[in-house]
């Protein structure tokens, strides 16, 4: 909420009936959290799509079809950072912590 309560305040944004509305499209501060946000975005769309099509068993091959996945969908975007194995370690992580998903033994 702190980084809407910026966003608020910078006229970026506003939130009316509970809806966060751009104020202006092509924004510098959009551009710039977007570029930011991008491979991490893409970590974590590649890593639940992933999740969906096989089932989770064994830690090594999971990471190796995730990144398989990141490489089809980098095009070109550019976004190699999206292959950290930080990364695709924090998305899977984060899934099992929300009880998203959960490894079977």
């Amino acid at each position: 909420m702190e980084g809407l309560s910026v966003l608020t305040w910078s006229g970026e944004v506003s939130v009316v009936q509970e809806q966060v509305q751009m104020m202006r499209s092509n924004s510098p501060l959009f551009t710039t959290l977007l570029q930011l946000l991008s491979p991490f975005i893409l970590t974590y769309s590649c890593t639940a799509r992933t999740l969906d099509s096989q089932v989770w068993e064994d830690n090594g091959l999971l990471v190796t079809a995730i990144q398989s996945q990141v490489e089809r969908c980098i095009g070109s975007s550019g976004l190699y950072s999206a292959l950290s194995l930080d990364s695709i370690r924090h998305s899977i992580r984060a899934f099992t912590k929300l009880g998203i998903v959960t490894r079977t033994r």
